[in-house]
């Protein structure tokens, strides 16, 4: 497989003078841009170890990008840290990246101390020092593997303490070919680079320039405070393509700002984040009627599509639930020693409605005779407004499937209406997502008892009664589970889902109570500080289920004989 630094040096091959990069102060060529990248790395070699992360603390500048494939020609993997955090949420990083080294500007230095490092800082001038020694970067690209981190981004912290999520290269390189493949990128394109480098939609424009030779502009975020001078620098800079967060496309027609310029070159727009409103995406597509418009949030169809891929009628069991499911729930485990087939249709923040309406699609193939639901998916509910625009988002989407192609409905093929580019992919982990990362618990005991209860909000409780409904109308039998996790869980929720489970009249299976029955060692069982398990928990966890299964559900491997039928036998080696 090629990697990311194949397609740097290839792209620097064929356009070595063409602009890489550019900031609105400066820019680099393609040969420039690989120049200081090996010089970077050269330095990284003998201050990191091989396949740590190193922190970036810089603005955002076409610098920066150097950086970060520096990082990568080191044998490492590179951690944006946003210097406009707060101190607090710089210390966080800083501390659990446990690195010595940050990359710095010099100017931004004084507050790496005030966040409390005591590392080495080192200045991204001294990168540029000496030459590149390419036979330290040759040693380690000949180490390189596509399991192999290529970079890492903290979460939003919106669930307690910012994690970091790790994407390898490899991982980062299938999904750039058919992403580039799919929307037919060019080395024409310009791309106006909107997302925060410690935004993962920023991995999109930067692996999108050095893949295929597209033009990567960076836009200043200080300009989607005064939309003329934003229009203006699109227009000056002749961007064709906008990979945005939904809110900043509605940030310039809120402001009306298409009616003070329009962007004309622009020929392809793609926005994710959140829901787009109709009112605005109709306002856009009025100034650009030639462009094509691309939905890229909706992670539910990921989970949904892998289902769908499954032999009609092969599950035994489906999994419902947030990221507790996923890493949590393993299909090949109950299938290897239960003979129960299963599939995870989790997701990371599954909300009650997004679980209805993956059971009504998983349904239209599958018949499942249990469907579990992961209990700490009842515990995500934001604001009601935001929670019944996301449900009227999935209700359309789910009935008129036709809104997810915006203006490409004139376009559409079989394809299309045959399931989209996944239809037909088989994921081998049935939507378990492995790993075999420690991190210990050492909170002590969090299932304290209690009759204080955290009660589930209306709007969770809505789509779940509907949800309940449904299985009952299908003749599936419904069974919450909880998965155990320290840092998510305590006997308040317990009480609450305890509450609702005997109104519904559904079984409650908290395995967060069952710490001596699963054996669960927390000093090796947690793959972050006892938010998610790993592997190791995995496995405990779905031992446990596969007896309760058979035992309560009178599962056989009656389902698994058609499975191996359909060749799917190789679960088992």
């Amino acid at each position: 497989m090629k990697s990311v630094l194949d397609y740097l040096e290839e792209t620097a091959l064929q356009f070595p003078e063409k602009e890489a990069v550019y900031d609105g102060r400066r820019g680099y060529s393609f040969r420039e841009l690989l120049g200081i990248s090996r010089k970077a790395g050269s330095i990284l070699t003998r201050v990191c170890r091989q396949r740590s992360p190193v922190p970036v603390f810089m603005e955002k500048r076409a610098e920066t990008i150097a950086v970060f494939l520096g990082a990568v020609y080191a044998g490492c993997f590179y951690v944006y840290l946003n210097p406009e955090l707060p101190l607090k949420r710089i210390k966080e990083r800083l501390e659990f990246l446990d690195s010595d080294v940050v990359i710095a500007e010099g100017i931004l230095a004084e507050r790496l101390l005030q966040a409390g490092f005591g590392g080495r800082v080192l200045r991204f001038e001294e990168l540029l020092e000496k030459e590149a020694d390419m036979e330290a970067l040759g040693f380690y690209r000949m180490q390189m593997r596509p399991e192999d981190y290529l970079y890492g981004m903290f979460t939003s912290g919106s669930t307690g303490i910012p994690k970091l999520v790790t994407v390898s290269g490899g991982a980062a390189v299938e999904f750039a070919e058919e992403f580039i493949r799919t929307f037919s990128f060019l080395p024409q394109d310009v791309i106006g680079n909107q997302a925060p480098f410690d935004f993962d939609v920023s991995v999109k424009d930067l692996l999108v320039s050095v893949f295929c030779g597209a033009r990567l502009v960076l836009i200043p975020g200080v300009m989607f405070a005064t939309p003329p001078e934003l229009l203006d620098y699109l227009c000056e800079n002749q961007v064709t393509v906008l990979i945005w967060a939904a809110s900043a496309l509605c940030v310039v027609s809120a402001a009306r700002g298409l009616e003070y310029r329009i962007p004309g070159e622009v020929r392809k727009v793609f926005f994710s984040g959140e829901v787009m409103p109709c009112h605005h995406l109709r306002l856009w597509r009025e100034a650009l009627p030639e462009a094509e418009f691309v939905n890229l949030y909706g992670p539910t169809e990921i989970p949904s599509a892998g289902v769908l891929a499954e032999p009609e009628g092969s599950l035994d069991v489906i999994v419902l639930g947030d990221s507790e499911g996923h890493s949590a729930i393993s299909p090949v485990v109950l299938w290897k020693e239960h003979g129960i087939s299963s599939f995870v249709c989790s997701q990371s923040g599954q909300r009650a409605v997004e679980a209805y309406y993956m059971l009504k699609k998983a349904l239209s193939v599958q018949k499942p005779k249990v469907v579990i639901l992961e209990t700490d998916l009842f515990y995500h509910s934001g604001e009601w407004q935001r929670e019944w625009n996301l449900a009227i988002e999935r209700t359309a989407r789910y009935y008129f499937p036709i809104v997810q192609y915006h203006n490409r409905w004139k376009r559409l093929t079989y394809r299309d209406w045959k399931g989209g580019p996944f239809e037909g992919r088989r994921d081998l982990n049935r939507g378990f997502l492995p790993s075999g990362d420690i991190r210990p618990y050492k909170g002590g005991p969090y299932m304290v008892k209690t009759e204080e209860r955290e009660a589930l909000k209306g709007t969770v409780t809505f789509w779940t009664d509907r949800l309940v409904e449904l299985c009952r109308k299908e003749g599936i039998r419904l069974l919450f589970v909880g998965i155990p996790a320290p840092k998510n869980w305590d006997y308040r929720r317990h009480n609450g889902v305890s509450d609702y489970a005997a109104r519904r009249k559904v079984p409650f299976l908290d395995m967060n109570l069952l710490e001596r029955e699963l054996n669960m060692d927390w000093e090796r069982d947690s793959r972050d500080e006892g938010d998610h398990l790993n592997t190791y928990g995995a496995e405990k966890v779905s031992r446990y289920l596969g007896d309760y299964l058979k035992e309560n559900y009178g599962l056989t491997s009656q389902t698994g004989r058609e499975m191996v039928k359909c060749g799917l036998f190789r679960l088992s080696g």
